[in-house]
């Protein structure tokens, strides 16, 4: 039991039993005399603003005391900062996923074209991504918004390959709870070959690496079920990250027209790394951790369906996909040892069991409205998977060269 008593040391006989010199406190206490010592005396000697502003500020008191001797604001920091870093894994994943996609728009064109041996085309591009918290999406995830640029560049070394590069910078931004966030600014580098002599065999790789620098922002909140907000902290830091991998693609066309369609088969490597982390405040909150490694490998098995029409002067090249992917291996960190500031422990943050077997769709289409200028728009989602849908749509314009 907890409680707070208010008295003036410089009264009287400097001992603190004389309370007040407010005149209408006969004798200058109350010294709880249910009498005096009660709501309607008190509030008529101090005013009710008064009053409330104290009671407000012994319960805040109190409050903090309770949450700080339970620990309960470290318990509630530990799970803030879980999400945060689970956050962090994610937006790697889908910078990484930008790539893939970027080079898979890259292969259909290299697929649809009739280009000579010793021929270098290229392209660069802007597009911009949104991945909704509500709306087709399932809840529970956070919106989450990536702008990228990127330039790209193949040669065909012969009538049946095609290899080529690429570099992209990417800005994410992530929301968190309770205005928390987490912006990445990420580079990436490429390189892929399509194997293909025309026929409906096809054949596609790549090698990839990126850096991802991390900038932080999350709350620690805490609020009595349906009453007054008892803990509300704001907290940032910076990390970076690494990443590197491999993807082996490949199918077979059926032809009905202006139309392709088939099975198609996938194996996507990555290995990530996070730094460490720390956060600058000063706080009892504040929290970091260790250097992180992981891995993901995703094998899938799908069907696609691609084409190409003309729209008088232009080409509408419409395409989508359906997979269903196995992760074989970590696909991210299922917890994560936070270190307190507050008293160096270690807690651990459960970051929730990894689903590691799920669905990817994909419905696009690039339109080429001349020869160099084209601009496409694209939906891609995650489904049958225990942490919700993931849904995000993409809107880019390129320039062929």
């Amino acid at each position: 039991m907890l409680f707070i008593e208010a008295t003036n040391w410089e009264l009287g006989d400097l001992d603190g039993y004389e309370q007040t010199d407010n005149p209408a406190i006969p004798g200058g206490s109350t010294w709880h005399d249910p009498a005096e010592d009660n709501q309607t005396v008190l509030t008529n000697a101090f005013g009710e603003a008064r009053i409330e502003q104290r009671l407000r500020d012994f319960s805040r008191l109190l409050t903090r005391l309770v949450l700080e001797l339970t620990n309960a604001d470290l318990l509630a920091s530990t799970a803030s900062g879980g999400a945060m870093a689970r956050q962090m894994e994610d937006q790697l994943q889908r910078q990484h996923q930008a790539m893939t996609r970027l080079h898979d728009r890259r292969w259909l064109s290299v697929l649809g074209s009739a280009r000579a041996v010793g021929s270098f085309d290229g392209e660069v591009g802007v597009e911009g991504e949104v991945s909704p918290d509500s709306g087709f999406d399932a809840p529970g995830n956070p919106e989450s918004k990536r702008l990228g640029v990127h330039v790209l560049g193949d040669y065909r070394l012969s009538q049946a390959v095609t290899v080529g590069a690429s570099l992209s910078f990417e800005r994410s931004r992530d929301s968190l709870d309770h205005g928390g966030r987490v912006e990445g600014d990420a580079w990436q580098v490429g390189a892929f070959a399509l194997l293909n002599d025309g026929g409906p065999q096809w054949l596609a790789g790549e090698l990839s690496a990126g850096h991802t620098r991390f900038d932080t922002q999350r709350s620690v909140f805490i609020q009595a079920n349906g009453g007054p907000v008892l803990l509300d902290q704001r907290l940032s830091g910076d990390t970076s990250a690494l990443f590197w991998g491999a993807r082996l693609d490949g199918g077979y066309d059926f032809t009905f027209g202006g139309l392709k369609t088939g099975p198609v088969a996938g194996l996507d490597y990555v290995h990530y790394r996070i730094d460490d982390f720390n956060e600058d405040e000063a706080l009892r909150t504040a929290l970091g951790f260790e250097k992180q490694d992981y891995d993901t490998l995703e094998a899938s098995l799908g069907w696609r369906l691609h084409g190409s029409l003309g729209l008088g002067g232009m080409a509408l090249k419409p395409y989508a996909s359906v997979r269903w992917v196995r992760e074989l291996a970590d696909g991210r960190l299922d917890e994560i040892d936070l270190t307190s500031r507050a008293d160096g422990l270690v807690r651990v943050a459960n970051l929730s069991d990894v689903d590691k077997n799920f669905g990817r769709a994909q419905l696009g289409a690039q339109l080429m409205v001349t020869e160099q200028l084209g601009v496409f728009a694209e939906a891609n989602t995650r489904f049958a998977h225990d942490e919700g849908n993931q849904a995000g749509y993409s809107l880019g314009v390129q320039w062929l060269f």
